[in-house]
């Protein structure tokens, strides 16, 4: 009994670096880079799996994380209310023009300038 103890607690304490690793991750890497988009696709369904397996002998726990993941899915692809669009034009107008003057550089964007296409997306994305 002390064995099967030691592995739950190993696969909780994994569970849990997983967790502060993503955690990390996503400080320094943030949402915008599509890798990183992928890479929460794929890990949080398999984090969910994974805490599942863990609570698999606790019968009232073993379906909690894929019902968490369910939850999460359903309140994702539920509609939301409909954008004020003119509110969200002005906006993006007021972020465009923080960039009036910025050196053009060739390649999307970084510290030292940026290009018409770095220019759309960093709208967006703030």
């Amino acid at each position: 009994m002390q064995d099967g103890r030691s592995k739950y607690r190993f696969g909780l304490g994994a569970c849990w670096v997983a967790l502060l690793g993503t955690t990390v991750f996503l400080l320094f890497y943030p949402i915008t880079i599509g890798l990183v988009r992928l890479f929460l696709v794929v890990s949080i369904p398999l984090l969910c799996l994974g805490a599942s397996g863990l609570l698999w002998r606790r019968k009232r726990l073993r379906l909690l994380p894929i019902a968490a993941l369910a939850a999460m899915l359903l309140l994702l692809v539920a509609p939301g209310r409909t954008p004020d669009r003119d509110r969200l034009r002005d906006r993006y107008v007021k972020c465009l023009r923080d960039y009036e003057g910025v050196r053009y550089l060739w390649g999307g964007e970084s510290g030292g300038g940026i290009d018409c296409s770095g220019l759309v997306r960093r709208g967006l994305v703030r």
